[in-house]
C-alpha cells in the first residue's frame, strides 16, 4: 500500500519518468515475447515447408529413375530372348547400381515403404546371384536370370503406386 498513500499530485517530474519508463519496458518486453513467439512460428513452418519441399525433390527424382528401371528390365528381357549372357550380367550390374540409389531415396522419403524396400532388397539378391550363375560356362541365360527378373518386375510394380501417390499429394499448408 505503499504507492496507495503516495499523492499522484505529489510526484515529481522524475517519479513520472521512471513510472512512464517502468510501464514502457513491460510493453516492450510484450512486445519481444510476441515477435519471438512469432519467430518460432514462422520457423516451424519453414521447416515443415523445407521438409516437404525435400520430399517433392526425392519424389521427382524416383519419377525420372523408375522409366530407367524400366529400360534396364527391358534390356534384361531381350537378354534372356537372345541368351546373351554379357548384355545380361550388364543389364543386371545397372540394376543393383540404380536399385541402391533409388534405395537411398526411398529410405528417406516420409512413410513407411517397408514392403517396396523389401522388394528392392530381393531383386537385388537375387540379380546378384543370377550374375554369379552367368560367370559360369554352359548355363542359359533365362535359367540363371528369371527369378531375378520375376522379382525385378516386382520391385518396379511396387515403385510406381507409391511415387504415384507422392506426386499428386497436396501440401499441409494448403490443406489447412
Amino acid at each position: 500500500m505503499l504507492i496507495a498513500s503516495v499523492s499522484l499530485s505529489k510526484l515529481s517530474w522524475m517519479d513520472w519518468l521512471n513510472i512512464i519508463a517502468f510501464l514502457l519496458t513491460i510493453v516492450g518486453l510484450g512486445a519481444t515475447w510476441k515477435q519471438a513467439r512469432d519467430a518460432k512460428t514462422a520457423s516451424e513452418q519453414t521447416k515443415i515447408a523445407m521438409s516437404e519441399a525435400q520430399n517433392q525433390v526425392r519424389s521427382n527424382q524416383l519419377l525420372i529413375l523408375i522409366p530407367q528401371l524400366r529400360w534396364t528390365a527391358s534390356e534384361l528381357d531381350i537378354a534372356i530372348k537372345d541368351d546373351d549372357p554379357e548384355l545380361a550380367l550388364r543389364q543386371l550390374e545397372h540394376w543393383m547400381w540404380q536399385v541402391g540409389h533409388i534405395r537411398g531415396i526411398v529410405d528417406s522419403l516420409e512413410g513407411e515403404h517397408g514392403a517396396v524396400k523389401t522388394k528392392l532388397q530381393k531383386s537385388v539378391t537375387l540379380a546378384s546371384r543370377a550374375g554369379g550363375a552367368l560367370m559360369g560356362d554352359g548355363i542359359f541365360v533365362k535359367d540363371a536370370c528369371m527369378k531375378a527378373r520375376s522379382a525385378i518386375g516386382d520391385a518396379c510394380n511396387a515403385l510406381i503406386p507409391m511415387v504415384g501417390s507422392r506426386s499428386t499429394q497436396v501440401s499441409r499448408e494448403v490443406e489447412s
